[in-house]
């Protein structure tokens, strides 16, 4: 079993300030979490009563497919990127073309 103890501080919006940080006798005493094993290979919920962990196949399957998903949308987005870039660059080779003959002021 864990015992932790340390000092909490309410803040309330007239101002005033709740010290938590007195002996366990005192009006307002430590903060404290108590951790202390399990006394069952079995999960819980918070009210003591068991629940059932399983996991669906169909719930696998869903994760697999967000990650499909999420690779199809970084091709795309790759794609897209490039042919930007591919656009910007022939669009400037154009422009090069046809200022190339003009003449400055």
């Amino acid at each position: 079993m864990v015992r932790s103890i340390g000092d909490a501080y309410q803040y309330y919006a007239d101002g005033s300030i709740v010290e938590w940080t007195g002996d366990a006798s005192a009006d307002y005493p430590h903060s404290t979490t108590t951790l202390s094993k399990a006394t069952s290979e079995s999960a819980t919920d918070s009210h003591g009563k068991k629940t059932e962990t399983t996991t669906d196949a169909t719930e696998t399957a869903k994760d697999n497919s967000v990650s499909a998903v999420q690779w199809v949308t970084l091709g795309v987005s790759i794609v897209a990127l490039l042919i930007a870039i591919w656009s910007l660059i022939r669009k400037r080779k154009n422009l090069k073309k046809k200022y190339k003959y003009m003449k400055p002021w």
